[in-house]
């Protein structure tokens, strides 16, 4: 049981210095942007639902821990389980949220992702660009593929203008 409790904690501290961190460097980046300086990123909705989720599974964690220690023989092991990993996906998301990003610092793009090493390169080195079925943005340099950006992040028309500011073309445009 102990252990449990131990789970439980070390998962609120992390989420909470997390999204202390991450809302910090929001804060620090989203000032002075233009059409040549700007960040790419999944949209806030996500990371607040990635947010409740965490909260949801941590605060159900919590009262059927309780149930459990107060001889309530309906709350049992699997109910605790069930909501810890409930509690680390929605952690996962958050995380993963907050890392994905491209910034575009003028000729430059910094494509940041969840667990890989921050990728930098220019617009040239670009070799294509790709749009799905799904209008998704595929970005290409030689023939292996370095970020998928999907229509409904932020700043993504600002993504394609810069794309078509250095002649660029988006293959599979609906036009």
């Amino acid at each position: 049981m102990i252990q449990y409790i131990v789970y439980a904690l070390v998962m609120s501290v992390l989420g909470g210095v997390i999204n202390h961190l991450y809302t910090r460097d929001d804060k620090a980046t989203d000032s002075g942007q233009d059409d040549d300086n700007y960040a790419v990123r999944v949209p806030k909705a996500l990371k607040q639902v990635g947010l409740a989720m965490f909260a949801m599974g941590m605060l159900l964690f919590v009262m059927f821990f309780v149930f459990r220690i107060s001889g309530n023989t309906s709350a049992t092991v699997g109910h605790l389980n069930f909501f810890l990993i409930f509690a680390l996906i929605g952690l996962l998301i958050v995380l993963w949220s907050g890392a994905w990003r491209i910034k575009v610092n003028g000729e430059s793009l910094e494509v940041r992702r969840f667990l890989r090493k921050t990728q930098r390169l220019t617009f040239s080195e670009i070799s294509r660009v790709k749009m799905t079925k799904k209008f998704q943005l595929v970005l290409y340099k030689g023939w292996k593929r370095v970020a998928i950006v999907d229509l409904l992040t932020d700043n993504r028309s600002r993504l394609e203008a810069s794309l078509g500011k250095h002649g660029i073309q988006i293959e599979g445009q609906v036009e």
